[in-house]
C-alpha cells in the first residue's frame, strides 16, 4: 500500500506541475490576444484566443488530477502505517483516534 501511496504521490506532482505550464502558457497566449495586431476586435475567432481557452482548460484539467492524486496519495501513506508496538504489562497505552464528529481518546491499562 505504501508503493501505491508513492506512486499516486507521484501522479498528483506531475498534475500540479502541467498546470502550472499549462497555466502560464494560458496566460500568456491570452496576453497575445489581446493585441490587436494579432487579434483583431472585429474578429471574433482568432487562433492565440482559441489556445488560451485551450491552455486553460488544461490547466484546470491537471490540477484537479494533480489535487486528487496528492490526496490519495496521503490518505494511503496514513492508512499504511505500522500498527505502534504492544504495550508492555503494567504500562498505560492511550491513542487518539478520529471519528465521524471529532476524535475519540482510547486506552488500555
Amino acid at each position: 500500500m505504501r508503493a501505491l501511496a508513492y506512486v499516486a504521490g507521484g501522479v498528483g506532482l506531475v498534475g500540479i506541475g502541467l498546470g502550472t505550464f499549462f497555466g502560464v502558457r494560458a496566460i500568456s497566449k491570452n496576453k497575445d490576444s489581446k493585441d490587436i495586431s494579432v487579434c483583431p476586435p472585429a474578429n471574433m475567432i482568432c487562433d492565440a484566443r482559441d489556445a488560451a481557452f485551450t491552455l486553460a482548460t488544461g490547466s484546470t484539467v491537471s490540477f484537479a488530477v494533480g489535487l486528487a492524486g496528492l490526496g490519495a496519495g496521503v490518505g494511503l501513506f496514513i492508512a499504511s502505517r505500522p500498527d505502534p508496538a504492544p504495550a508492555a504489562k503494567g504500562s498505560v497505552s492511550v491513542k487518539l483516534v478520529p471519528t465521524v464528529g471529532g476524535a475519540a481518546m482510547m486506552g488500555s491499562f
